[in-house]
């Protein structure tokens, strides 16, 4: 079935959200689902009064935004004195002679050049569209070869500007090809016209400069400005700045636009996968569905096939999490250094999860050595030694990532989590907490981290006021109402939880996916606990399953119901459906037996 982007909590400052849905086929779409959703326009200037041949560089120049080639008008012929008749009517005749020569050789060799320029840009839309290193290094030398044809080509400097930006920031090229960004940029300026790309190009430099406010600016003075300009692109620019900041129901908002208007796009669909794999704990389903829908637009797209091993590893699906990573790690699909560094940090994972401590280590370090600025690969160190158990070695490696990005909250998020796994901890968890909101400022996410924290620490009260404070600001934020019923169940306010749970489970709305299938789960632990029949509970489960299949308590609770009464073939499967899927759980092991 096609990926669903569900409504997870969409904030009251943006719009409301549209279910972003998937097409069932990766063919690109042939039009926009709203007309208003268009790219930028790109205004060509048009002369006054056209040439010969004007017509045809014009519609090139209007199909793919070059400069229009324009014949100069020439000078006038100087006056001779009069030499008789016949000498005049043969000079005349010669300067006419020459003067049509040298036009069809001038206008021979300007037609060639524009229909050069033609055939570049046409190869080089596609490789744009891959979102793939190698493409866009290949990318770039086409576009300059444009700009040898042409220095003032609009396209030519709009679309390497955009290129090196990516190379520079997100492929980890350095501050050559930074460089190189910013000059194409100032030189597409000066040309006076306005450029998707160019816009894109700006953003990223800004973002990958650590000023993602600037970044933001520059994209929301296009989709925001007074003209209305929609641009799916720009939406996706947006959503990947959004995501880098940690504002993930943001990007959710505007990159489900995004991917409704522009459905073929590949970047778009693999940042919706990670908006909901930052999520954590019961997103995994939905994070996978967009990376293989992107992969399905592209199969060899890196980054998907990283983001979804990430996810497969993270539930201890190491085998297959491997043999995704070591893919990465072949010549032949000629990844950046960044994504050598993630699949080498995934490689350490996979053989630490198999008892090769050393070989992780060794593996660890070449990832960190490969890209040693990224907070990813101590992020995913920290994840790791957190699922093994040392909560003070993931407290370590994720303090590291967050002093690298520290305006990221999913970062705070990981950190806070393995501080609360340590004895005693709740108390760090609460002045990191405390820190993080003195510097990205004040937000649902951070609120509700705080509301676990003075959970973990024993004081309701403060939870509470945290947990409700998080609900206001995120208008509506049913992740905080799912904490908040947790914490009425565990005080035996039944009828306070199911309340919650109930207002919870609106907010997430069809699409709910994770989210409300943790509401689901938890309304049937809030009924057990007030003696309801095996009815209900399982009707509760089976809600949980229909929007997050892969629910590792709705799997064991539903399986367990049925193998109580019954051992039958769908309570075999489920057991065994959370053995392979959940085997870090706390009942995989007997989930296992069960299901034979």
């Amino acid at each position: 079935a096609p990926p669903v982007a569900p409504r997870v909590a969409p904030s009251a400052a943006r719009p409301a959200t549209a279910t972003a849905r998937a097409p069932a086929t990766a063919s690109r779409p042939a039009a926009p689902l709203f007309e208003e959703d268009v790219p930028v326009p790109t205004p060509t200037p048009v002369p006054a009064t056209r040439t010969r041949g004007a017509a045809y560089a014009q519609e090139l120049a209007d199909k793919y935004a070059t400069q229009e080639f324009q014949l100069s008008p020439g000078a006038a012929p100087r006056k001779r004195a009069k030499r008789g008749t016949f000498v005049t009517t043969v000079t005349l005749f010669t300067v006419l002679a020459l003067a049509l020569g040298g036009w069809v050789i001038f206008n021979r060799a300007r037609k060639e050049r524009i229909e050069a320029i033609d055939r570049l840009l046409k190869d080089t839309l596609p490789l744009l569209d891959k979102d793939a290193h190698a493409a866009y290094v290949e990318a770039a030398n086409k576009l300059q070869q444009i700009l040898d044809r042409d220095d003032k080509s609009i396209a030519g400097h709009a679309f390497l500007a955009y290129v090196d930006a990516l190379r520079a920031g997100e492929h980890g090229e350095g501050d050559a090809i930074r460089a190189e960004a910013v000059k194409h940029v100032e030189a597409a300026r000066q040309l006076g016209q306005r450029h998707s790309h160019l816009v894109a190009a700006e953003a990223y430099l800004k973002l990958y400069g650590g000023d993602p406010a600037g970044a933001k600016e520059v994209v929301n003075a296009v989709l925001q400005g007074g003209d209305g300009n929609q641009s799916p692109f720009l939406q996706g620019v947006l959503g990947a700045i959004l995501l880098r900041e940690g504002d993930l129901d943001g990007a959710r908002d505007v990159l489900g636009k995004a991917q409704k208007a522009s459905p073929g796009d590949v970047r778009i669909a693999y940042l919706l996968g990670e908006q909901f794999r930052r999520r954590g704990e019961g997103y995994e389903l939905s994070a996978t569905g967009f990376y293989d829908y992107a992969l399905r637009i592209q199969k060899d797209h890196l980054w998907s096939i990283l983001g979804k091993a990430e996810v497969l590893v993270a539930r201890g699906q190491l085998e297959e999490g491997g043999k995704a990573a070591e893919l990465v790690l072949t010549p032949q699909a000629a990844a950046s250094r960044p994504q050598q560094a993630l699949a080498y940090a995934l490689r350490g994972a996979v053989l630490a999860g198999t008892g090769k401590a050393s070989e992780a280590a060794a593996a660890e370090a070449e990832a960190a050595k490969l890209d040693p600025a990224s907070p990813e690969i101590p992020h995913l160190v920290g994840q790791r030694k957190l699922r093994e158990g040392d909560a003070a070695g993931a407290v370590e490696a994720l303090q590291r990532a967050v002093s690298i990005d520290p305006k990221r909250v999913s970062l705070y998020a990981d950190l806070v989590r393995a501080q609360l796994a340590r004895e005693g901890g709740a108390q760090q968890a609460l002045e990191t907490l405390k820190r993080a909101v003195a510097r990205v400022g004040e937000s649902p996410r951070l609120a509700l981290l705080l509301g676990d924290a003075y959970r973990a620490a024993g004081d309701a009260d403060l939870a509470r006021g945290q947990y409700e404070k998080a609900i206001q600001l995120g208008r509506p934020f049913p992740d905080a109402r799912v904490s908040l019923a947790k914490l009425h169940r565990a005080k035996d306010n039944i009828p306070g939880a199911l309340v919650e749970l109930t207002q919870a489970i609106d907010e997430y709305g069809q699409g709910g996916a994770g989210g409300a299938a943790v509401a689901y789960v938890e309304m049937a632990e809030a009924e057990r606990a007030r003696g309801a029949k095996r009815e209900v509970l399982a009707e509760l489960y089976e809600k949980a399953l229909e929007r997050d299949p892969a629910s590792c308590e709705a799997l064991w609770g539903a399986g367990k119901l049925e193998a109580d009464v019954q051992r039958t073939d769908r309570a075999k499967q489920r057991l065994g459906a959370y053995a392979k899927l959940c085997p870090r759980s706390p009942h995989a092991s007997e989930a296992g037996q069960l299901s034979k």
